[in-house]
C-alpha cells in the first residue's frame, strides 16, 4: 500500500481528490486508499452480494470505530454502490 500511496502522492492528491475502484469485490482497496489518504473513496461492484457485503463491513466498521477520529473520518469517506455496465 505505501507505494500505491506514493504513486498518489507524486500526482498531488489531496481533499479534493476522488480514488473510484471499478469492480470494487469486497472492498478490501477502497478501504485501505481511504485510510490511507484523505480522497474520497467510491468501490463500484456489479455483484450484488460483494456490494452489500462491502456496506455491511463499512457499517461495523463505523460503529466499532465511532470513538477514533481518525478512522471515523476515513470511514465517512467510504462508498460503495451496486452497478451493472451492461444494463
Amino acid at each position: 500500500m505505501a507505494q500505491v500511496v506514493s504513486a498518489f502522492n507524486e500526482v498531488g492528491i489531496n481533499r479534493d481528490s476522488v480514488f473510484i475502484d471499478i469492480g470494487s469485490g469486497f472492498g478490501k482497496v477502497v478501504f485501505d486508499v481511504a485510510i490511507s489518504t484523505t480522497m474520497f473513496c467510491f468501490g463500484i461492484e456489479m455483484m450484488q452480494d460483494r456490494c452489500n457485503y462491502s456496506n455491511d463491513v463499512l457499517g461495523r466498521f463505523k460503529e466499532l470505530f465511532k470513538n477514533n477520529p481518525y478512522l471515523s473520518k476515513a470511514l465517512d469517506r467510504v462508498k460503495f454502490v451496486h452497478l451493472n455496465a451492461r444494463n
